[in-house]
């Protein structure tokens, strides 16, 4: 449905501005997340990269961490001043919609399994990780270790899905009032994956395995510099077959 034959004339302009707002936030977890994923899934080990290993790992930790803190503030942010999508849905249905339309939504609502008691469990635990661990130093954070005490990886990103659906719920028709450089998509995870998968699938795995640092004969490397002639060609074979082999892995999601 168009955004100008559900919601009143008086409020179009409000709802398209938190519309847009809300957008770009739920873009940029979703390219948080994106990156995570390809963090996660990146063949240190096979590329012998066992120093870069442990400065990705400090990357992959500090983008987990605001990720965390980015959804917190989306959802359970409940002081006065501050304002959640959770409350742009309420403001949709008790001030933006014609009264004919109200039902309709919320029976959408209804059939969305956002607010369901699986995605609350780790709802809570978003907002334990954030008072406890990342805003604050509570005596929980002392006794048990954060990414795993709270949730991992999967959960999260199967909440942030369920954060794109939940706005695919609460979005009319409104591409019309997106700035070209927006590039607004109603499936946000597809916007981003056809935004950044090329440079991360083709360029950047490219871009290091051919990098002189690591496949230069003369393995520059500090710790291939004491291999013997047989190990560096060993690798240099396995480098060469990386391409074929462990391209189709990496590109698995």
């Amino acid at each position: 449905m168009k955004y100008n034959d559900v919601i009143k004339e008086d409020k179009i302009d409000e709802y398209i501005r938190y519309h847009i707002k809300f957008f770009r936030e739920i873009a940029d977890i979703n390219t948080d997340v994106f990156y995570l994923n390809k963090l996660f899934n990146f063949p240190f080990k096979e590329l012998h990269l066992f120093g870069e290993g442990m400065y990705y790992s400090i990357i992959t930790r500090n983008i987990f961490q605001m990720l965390t803190i980015k959804i917190h503030r989306l959802l359970n942010d409940q002081t006065s001043d501050t304002f959640t999508i959770l409350k742009f849905k309420n403001k949709i249905i008790t001030e933006y919609l014609k009264d004919e339309y109200k039902q309709t939504f919320i029976n959408s609502l209804k059939n969305n399994d956002f607010i369901s008691k699986n995605h609350q469990e780790i709802l809570n635990s978003v907002k334990d990780a954030r008072h406890e661990v990342l805003a604050h130093k509570n005596i929980r954070y002392f006794n048990g270790d954060f990414d795993n005490d709270f949730f991992g990886f999967d959960e999260i990103k199967s909440l942030v899905f369920a954060i794109n659906d939940f706005f695919r719920v609460l979005s009319f028709d409104v591409k019309d009032k997106y700035a070209k450089d927006d590039y607004y998509n109603e499936d946000i995870w597809e916007l981003i994956v056809d935004a950044f998968n090329n440079f991360a699938d083709e360029s950047l795995l490219p871009l290091i395995m051919n990098s002189e640092y690591i496949s230069k004969e003369e393995f520059l490397r500090p710790d291939m510099k004491n291999l013997n002639d047989n190990q560096r060609k060993l690798i240099r074979k396995f480098m060469s077959k990386i391409s074929e082999i462990d391209m189709v892995e990496f590109k698995k999601w």
